[in-house]
């Protein structure tokens, strides 16, 4: 295809006008990566409700001169995890994290499964009980609480937990050497996700299976969210299989 896909560095007080400055290019759409996920909806013309409902953008479009921004990051997570979805219904879940990607994960996991309940485990309090409360009616069934990570007890917290899923980048290269989880033990019995792709196998990865425990990396998250970018950029299927092993080599070879 005659086309290009390019990295943009921005710094959050540049979003702004790094957005005006895109508006003046020829583009059909940009992805959005942390921390602006959540910021740039106030630049944009438009937001899918679905991605309004999230609250957060990770995907956005181009319409003649409006900018409508989308969440593919909720397709890519359903799609990563429907071989685990048995694993899904009824748990009590984990989820690291309280930023744009936890947003997704969460409202993946309560919009279209049925968790028991759902704690948003993260550094700041305060943030995991802002977006506690902002998915609590999403479905009510399901108990949403929040704790810190510092929290004295963390192990009983991870223990009790079936599912625990990674939504932060710690771990991403080059902090490949850290885990979300430094000291944690976890049991064969648990399903535990990190959505960090690079490296494929990270610290939390790697230690859940030291642990024997059911294990899901980032990699097809990514791929599926990038997939569905690329169908509404270019109208067109993204051929997964080849995109994947090509990314699996360039990976691998880091």
């Amino acid at each position: 295809m005659d086309c290009r896909y390019e990295a943009i560095d921005v710094e959050p007080d540049d979003l702004g006008g790094a957005i005006l400055d895109l508006r003046k290019r020829e583009f059909s759409g940009f992805n959005v990566t942390l921390p602006h996920k959540q910021g740039v909806m106030k630049h944009l013309d438009e937001v899918d409700p679905e991605a309004e409902a999230i609250g957060a953008v990770n995907t956005v479009t181009r319409t003649g001169d409006r900018l409508i921004g989308l969440n593919t990051d909720l397709l890519g997570f359903l799609e990563s995890i429907s071989p685990f979805n048995s694993r899904i219904e009824g748990a009590r879940i984990l989820v690291l994290g309280a930023g744009g990607a936890a947003r997704a994960v969460l409202y993946g996991l309560l919009r279209h499964h049925q968790p028991a309940s759902v704690t948003i485990l993260n550094r700041s309090l305060e943030n995991a009980e802002e977006v506690a409360a902002a998915f609590a009616d999403v479905r009510p069934e399901t108990k949403i609480s929040s704790e810190s990570l510092f929290v004295d007890n963390l192990q009983k917290t991870i223990d009790e937990a079936d599912v625990i899923i990674n939504t932060t980048s710690v771990g991403m290269k080059p902090y490949s050497d850290a885990s979300p989880l430094e000291d944690a033990k976890f049991k064969k019995t648990q399903f535990i996700m990190d959505c960090v792709y690079v490296p494929i196998e990270t610290k939390l990865i790697k230690m859940a299976l030291d642990s024997k425990a059911t294990v899901l990396g980032g990699l097809d998250l990514l791929l599926h969210q990038g997939s569905a970018s690329f169908r509404r950029w270019t109208g067109q299927t993204m051929p997964f299989d080849t995109v994947k092993n090509a990314v699996v080599e360039i990976l691998t070879g880091q």
